[in-house]
């Protein structure tokens, strides 16, 4: 199945909406920007956006991180777990399922939830197998697609690596230990340092 126009220039790319289709409301997302979204500008109001990573040492050590931010900006939660792993793209599947684990009810109240990886080949994967369920059966002992399905509109889109920093970091720092911190003052020095840089960051479409 050919991707969509919007995924192959990089842009938005709609992977799943449960909703019908009402005239457009106030706080639905806008159409896809002229330039890619730097990781540090929020979502548009009344959604949220979550970004995932994957870190895989030689030894097989790994680690899986997520950033969650909703519409002002605002980091919502870091969190990170340790696994061994041997292949960055299932590191990297990992990372992107561990999002269910943490979805809260304003992840289900949201208007939205944008979804956002530097790992283009899994967001291919995705977008080739969502319509033919083929996921399951290529990996069967890792349910991604299930929770989407949950959520009640979902975007998910490509960033570049320098895009989606604060979640390599929680990757990295989740090697060595399990965290989730819902403020930031609980924030490692280097991640909030990233999220600082993140949010002074210019939005343009």
């Amino acid at each position: 199945m050919p991707l969509p126009p919007l995924l192959r220039r990089g842009c938005w790319s709609p992977l799943l909406d449960r909703r019908p289709s009402p005239p457009r409301r106030t706080g639905a997302p806008p159409g896809p920007p002229g330039r890619l979204l730097p990781c540090g500008a929020p979502p548009p109001p009344g959604w949220l956006k979550i970004n995932f990573d994957g870190a895989l040492l030689p030894s097989r050590q790994a680690g899986v991180g997520i950033v969650a931010r909703d519409s002002s900006g605002t980091v919502l939660f870091a969190a990170g777990r340790p696994l061994l792993q041997w292949d960055p793209g299932r590191t990297e599947m990992a990372a992107l399922a561990a999002i269910r684990g943490h979805l809260t009810v304003d992840c289900f109240d949201a208007s939205g939830v944008i979804i956002e990886g530097d790992c283009l080949n899994l967001i291919k994967y995705c977008q080739r197998c969502f319509d033919s369920r083929l996921w399951d059966a290529h990996f069967p002992d890792t349910d991604v697609l299930g929770f989407l399905f949950e959520l009640p509109r979902v975007l998910l889109r490509h960033v570049p690596r320098a895009a989606n920093r604060a979640a390599d970091v929680c990757a990295h720092l989740a090697i060595s230990c399990t965290f989730r911190w819902s403020c930031s003052v609980d924030f490692p020095p280097v991640l909030s340092e990233v999220v600082q840089r993140d949010r002074a960051n210019i939005l343009v479409f």
